[in-house]
Parts: C-alpha cells; structure tokens; sequence
C-alpha cells in the first residue's frame, strides 16, 4: 500500500499553516492535513453519520497503515547510541505540513495527530408509543354526594369518544378522571457524529544517503511503529499517536431521553335520555366531583353521559452525550530526549 497516496500531499494540498485552534474552550484540537483554506485552518472532516447511546454502535472501519520502512543499512550511531529495535523503523519528524530535509534523502508521509471532537453532541431524541388512557373508572349517582351502591355505575372507559347508557334516573352524576399510562412510549436518543480536529506532522523516513544525525533542531528524531508498542531507549520521549484521515472515526455515546406527557382527562355532557341525545347541561371535565344537574326538561334526570377522551401527546426531552474522535489504526512515535 502506497501511504503517501492517501494522505492529502497527492491532492495538491501541500499548504504549510501554523497549527492554532481552540474549539468550544474545552476541546483542544488542530489542523486537519486535508481541506486547509487560505488561512491555513483546518476545514470539518467530520462523519456525516448517527449513532446510538453507545460509542461505535459499528465496527472500527479496517484502515491498516503501512510504516514506510527506513534504510535498514543507515549509519546513524552519531546519534543513537543503541540499534533500532524490531517492529520500528527511524524517522524524523516535525509539525506542520513541511518539506523534508532534502527530497533525495527522504520519503515524506503525511500524518494527523491531536485528534479531537470538533463540537459537543447534539442529542435528539424521537418518541414511539402512546399515552393510554384506558381503564375501568367507577362512576356514580344518587343523593347530594352520587354514591348510592345502587347507582354505582362500571365505566368501561377507553381512548375513543363513547356513549354510556347509566339508567341513573338520578340528577345526580359523577365521573372521576381516567388512568394515565406511559407504559407503551418509548424514546430512541441519538446525536450525529461530531466533526474533528487535528493537527498535520510530517514524517520523513530516511534513505540510505541520508544524514539522520545532522538534520538541526527543526526535526526530531525518532522511530516509528504500526503497533501499540512501549518507547525503547534511547528513544524515550514518546508522542501522540499518528494516524491518517481515512481512519478517523468520532461518535457520540451516553445520550439518554426521558419522555413527557401530560395527564389523562376526559370531557363528559349528562344527557336525559339513554342514548345521549338530549343534553341536560354543558359538558364539564372529569375529576370525580358530585355534579347535579340544573336542566328542568325530564326532570333534570341522567341516564347517560358521553365521555370524550383527551389523550395528552407524548414528548420527549434529550439530555447527555460525549462526543468521542479516534483513529481506526495508529502508529506509535518515540524520540530520542
């Protein structure tokens, strides 16, 4: 695999800029080695994408990176008092998007490192479900208080607007309010996937003509490796970790939601008749206060009531949410001290 092919260098993006950028006053990050304006900032690499609550509810992308290999036969005990160790290849590195030392001497890659989520999660949340508001409510009748036993009356009380035929005979009615229950709502959270930050290195492994000892204080020197190794001596200061655009993925984890809904009320209207069609007064709402009816027509006498049903929509609130940036595959840098 050509590395260097991936990195933006063959998109005709070899802009130098001065890494600087402080995202939200929290989130340190950097330049991102692609989409730099002519400023030199970095431009959004996020992932147009959504998550779960959980961080990576996918598989890592599989974006393997091949080290570019050193001269194996490289003279640089100048410099280095002890071999390269297996799995690590010498490099020098500096920050930015930067030229070699020289271009005959070195193989330049492009690397990002100080990764970072660009922004705080944004959490969403979508309700699934209904309030219900069904349930046997115990209405009743009868003397100023409307609880004789015999004018107690089941009320089979649902989500839909029905017509209860009570034989009360009575100008007496009460209804109390209808059960509420959020049992069957649910609510799904989610957030897309933040943008990210990140600042440029560049890396140039050296040929077998190369002066790895005499390129200045404006290079480290150090090895490379494509595993998760600890910095042998000498090379013991180590660094963040590189990786490349192709690799980045950011997420958001923890968005939670609760749902809110508002209680269950009903409307109900008495009606003379027993089949609703000769109101006796204006409708009133449900809370189980004894009601008397004031209507002369029939004798004021109830024996039925339409009960109407208000079923509160069910809303939910979003709250929560740690934005997350990381490299599918890195490469672990130490350099001499």
């Amino acid at each position: 695999m050509n590395f260097a092919a991936t990195m933006c260098e063959n998109r005709g993006m070899r802009r130098r800029f001065v890494f600087a950028l402080v995202v939200g006053g929290t989130i340190g990050a950097g330049f991102v080695a692609c989409g730099l304006d002519e400023h030199g900032e970095a431009t959004d690499g996020g992932v147009d994408a959504t998550s779960n609550d959980s961080p990576n509810s996918d598989a890592l992308p599989d974006v393997p990176i091949d080290v570019p290999q050193a001269c194996k036969t490289l003279d640089a005990s100048a410099c280095v008092d002890a071999a390269v160790p297996d799995g690590w290849t010498l490099a020098v590195i500096t920050a930015g998007d930067q030229l070699c030392p020289t271009t005959v001497d070195y193989d330049k890659t492009t690397f990002l490192t100080n990764l970072a989520p660009q922004s705080l999660c944004n959490c969403g949340c979508a309700v699934s479900g209904a309030v219900d508001c069904s349930g046997t409510l115990e209405a009743g009748s009868g003397n100023p208080t409307c609880n004789e036993g015999a004018h107690w009356f089941l009320v089979d009380a649902g989500n839909d607007a029905a017509c209860f035929n009570t034989a009360w005979n009575d100008p007496h009615y009460a209804v109390p309010a209808p059960p509420t229950s959020t049992a069957n709502v649910k609510c799904d959270a989610s957030a897309p996937a933040p943008g990210w930050t990140a600042s440029t290195e560049t890396s140039c492994t050296p040929k077998c003509t190369a002066d790895f000892c005499g390129v200045g204080s404006t290079y480290q020197r150090c090895i490379l490796s494509g595993q998760n190794l600890p910095c042998p001596a000498p090379f013991t200061k180590s660094q963040p970790v590189f990786g490349i655009e192709a690799g980045v993925v950011t997420s958001c984890s923890g968005c939670a939601c609760s749902v809110d809904a508002g209680r269950c009320s009903a409307i109900i209207q008495p009606f003379n008749n027993p089949n609703c069609d000769t109101a006796n007064d204006d409708a009133s709402t449900t809370n189980g206060t004894c009601l008397t009816s004031t209507t002369t027509g029939g004798g004021g006498k109830v024996n039925s009531f339409s009960y109407l049903p208000v079923v509160p929509q069910a809303t939910c609130t979003a709250g929560g949410g740690t934005p997350s940036a990381q490299f599918a595959s890195s490469v672990t840098v130490c350099c001499l001290p």
